[in-house]
């Protein structure tokens, strides 16, 4: 399996692009160093605009690592986090989350305990989310809400975006 982070971090963007075009949903990669967006894809019955950052996680690595996930969609955006679980069967698994709601699962990690170094989640914070890409037909601000009991018991200390 894939060593190279950036090279893992290429496959995860490419299999996402993929899978949209199979949808038929056009996406394009967006130039290195654009800020919370990989691809920029129109989706859904409208060809909504859509932002979307891909993160990825080997197939030896037990966690996504979400450091960067911590401003909400701006008003109106269609904003997606696409996580990629890497296999080394090439069974990926693909988690298609709002923006804001893997925003508010990063504020509530750093709530509980209390600003880690690094944000680190499994894919069991994301399981609601597994393969849905039936989400993506409607704008991210209609998406449901699918955080974990833990993460609703933090926000009543957190903006919630």
């Amino acid at each position: 399996m894939l060593r190279d982070t950036r090279v893992i971090g290429d496959a995860g963007v490419f299999l996402v692009g993929a899978e949209l075009a199979l949808l038929g949903w056009p996406a394009a990669l967006t130039s290195t160093g654009t800020a919370r967006t990989d691809l920029l894809a129109e989706v859904g019955e409208g060809h909504w605009p859509a932002a979307i950052q891909v993160k990825i996680k080997s197939a030896r690595s037990r966690d996504f690592q979400l450091k960067n996930i911590v401003e909400p969609a701006a008003p109106l955006a269609n904003e997606w986090v696409i996580l990629v679980a890497l296999s080394d069967d090439r069974q990926h698994r693909v988690y298609v989350v709002p923006r804001d709601v893997a925003v508010a699962t990063v504020k509530a990690l750093n709530l509980a305990y209390e600003n880690p170094s690094r944000v680190m989640l499994r894919e069991e914070e994301f399981m609601a989310y597994a393969g849905d890409w039936d989400l993506l037909r409607r704008p991210a601000s209609e998406a449901p809400w699918r955080v974990r009991e833990w993460v609703d018991a933090y926000r009543h200390e957190m903006t919630w975006p």
